[in-house]
Protein backbone atom coordinates (compact mmCIF):
# COMPACT_ATOMS: atom_id res chain seq x y z
CA UNK A 1 0.00 0.00 0.00
CA UNK A 2 2.52 2.22 1.32
CA UNK A 3 4.78 1.49 -1.91
CA UNK A 4 1.94 2.52 -4.48
CA UNK A 5 1.68 5.88 -2.41
CA UNK A 6 5.28 6.44 -3.23
CA UNK A 7 5.17 5.90 -6.79
CA UNK A 8 1.83 8.03 -7.38
CA UNK A 9 4.16 10.64 -5.60
CA UNK A 10 6.91 10.52 -7.50
CA UNK A 11 4.87 9.99 -10.98
CA UNK A 12 3.49 13.43 -10.44
CA UNK A 13 6.51 14.85 -9.25
CA UNK A 14 8.01 14.18 -12.73
CA UNK A 15 5.01 15.20 -15.13
CA UNK A 16 5.80 18.19 -13.44
CA UNK A 17 9.28 18.46 -14.24
CA UNK A 18 8.38 17.38 -17.46
CA UNK A 19 6.25 20.56 -18.03
CA UNK A 20 8.66 22.50 -16.77
CA UNK A 21 11.24 21.37 -19.25
CA UNK A 22 8.57 21.80 -22.34
CA UNK A 23 7.68 25.04 -20.71
CA UNK A 24 11.73 26.25 -21.02
CA UNK A 25 12.02 24.52 -24.36
CA UNK A 26 8.84 26.89 -25.90
CA UNK A 27 10.77 30.13 -24.30
CA UNK A 28 14.07 29.20 -25.48
CA UNK A 29 13.36 28.16 -29.15
CA UNK A 30 11.54 31.79 -30.54
CA UNK A 31 13.73 33.52 -28.45
CA UNK A 32 16.81 31.29 -30.66
CA UNK A 33 15.00 32.04 -33.92
CA UNK A 34 14.44 35.93 -33.29
CA UNK A 35 18.26 36.13 -32.60
CA UNK A 36 19.38 34.12 -36.11
CA UNK A 37 16.83 36.16 -38.03
CA UNK A 38 18.37 39.40 -36.72
CA UNK A 39 21.38 38.53 -36.84
CA UNK A 40 21.27 37.23 -40.29
CA UNK A 41 19.06 39.94 -42.10
CA UNK A 42 21.57 42.63 -41.59
CA UNK A 43 25.28 43.44 -40.44
CA UNK A 44 23.81 46.82 -39.45
CA UNK A 45 21.60 46.85 -36.32
CA UNK A 46 18.54 49.07 -35.22
CA UNK A 47 17.94 50.10 -31.78
CA UNK A 48 14.96 47.94 -32.46
CA UNK A 49 16.49 44.99 -33.59
CA UNK A 50 19.38 45.21 -30.60
CA UNK A 51 16.52 45.37 -28.10
CA UNK A 52 14.89 42.53 -30.02
CA UNK A 53 18.12 40.44 -29.74
CA UNK A 54 18.57 41.48 -26.12
CA UNK A 55 15.01 40.27 -25.09
CA UNK A 56 15.89 37.11 -27.05
CA UNK A 57 19.10 36.61 -24.71
CA UNK A 58 17.28 37.12 -21.77
CA UNK A 59 14.49 34.75 -22.46
CA UNK A 60 17.24 31.76 -23.29
CA UNK A 61 19.45 33.05 -20.03
CA UNK A 62 15.69 32.35 -17.92
CA UNK A 63 15.50 28.97 -19.78
CA UNK A 64 18.79 28.08 -18.78
CA UNK A 65 18.31 29.39 -15.17
CA UNK A 66 14.56 27.16 -15.22
CA UNK A 67 16.66 23.91 -16.55
CA UNK A 68 19.09 24.22 -14.05
CA UNK A 69 16.85 24.37 -11.40
CA UNK A 70 14.53 21.50 -13.08
CA UNK A 71 18.19 19.28 -12.71
CA UNK A 72 18.19 20.18 -8.84
CA UNK A 73 14.87 19.13 -8.23
CA UNK A 74 15.46 16.06 -10.16
CA UNK A 75 18.70 15.66 -8.34
CA UNK A 76 17.02 16.07 -5.08
CA UNK A 77 14.06 13.61 -5.60
CA UNK A 78 16.73 10.76 -6.33
CA UNK A 79 18.50 11.33 -3.25
CA UNK A 80 14.43 11.53 -1.07
CA UNK A 81 13.79 8.65 -3.36
CA UNK A 82 16.73 6.35 -2.01
CA UNK A 83 16.06 7.13 1.35
CA UNK A 84 11.96 6.50 1.32
CA UNK A 85 12.34 3.31 -0.33
CA UNK A 86 14.88 2.65 2.48
CA UNK A 87 12.96 3.53 4.80
CA UNK A 88 9.76 1.85 3.32
CA UNK A 89 11.19 -1.40 2.91
CA UNK A 90 12.78 -1.46 6.56
CA UNK A 91 8.80 -0.27 7.40
CA UNK A 92 7.18 -3.30 5.69
CA UNK A 93 9.29 -6.04 6.10
CA UNK A 94 12.40 -6.96 7.92
CA UNK A 95 16.18 -6.24 7.55
CA UNK A 96 18.21 -9.26 6.58
CA UNK A 97 19.65 -9.63 10.36
CA UNK A 98 16.66 -9.86 11.75
CA UNK A 99 15.54 -12.60 9.24
CA UNK A 100 18.67 -14.55 10.13
CA UNK A 101 17.80 -14.36 13.68
CA UNK A 102 14.62 -15.37 13.33
CA UNK A 103 15.78 -18.50 11.65
CA UNK A 104 17.72 -19.13 14.27
CA UNK A 105 15.49 -18.61 16.61
CA UNK A 106 12.53 -21.29 14.85
CA UNK A 107 15.63 -23.92 14.40
CA UNK A 108 16.37 -23.96 18.23
CA UNK A 109 12.68 -23.41 19.47
CA UNK A 110 12.03 -26.55 16.85
CA UNK A 111 14.87 -28.77 18.40
CA UNK A 112 13.70 -27.74 21.89
CA UNK A 113 10.35 -28.88 21.11
CA UNK A 114 11.17 -31.89 19.49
Amino acid sequence: MGMNRLKRFLNKKKKFIVFLLVASFLVAIPATAERVWATSSSSTKTEEEKKKEQEAQNKKNEAQEKLDDVNDEIDAIEKEKKKVEKQLKEFIGHTPLQVLCGAILGIVTALIIV
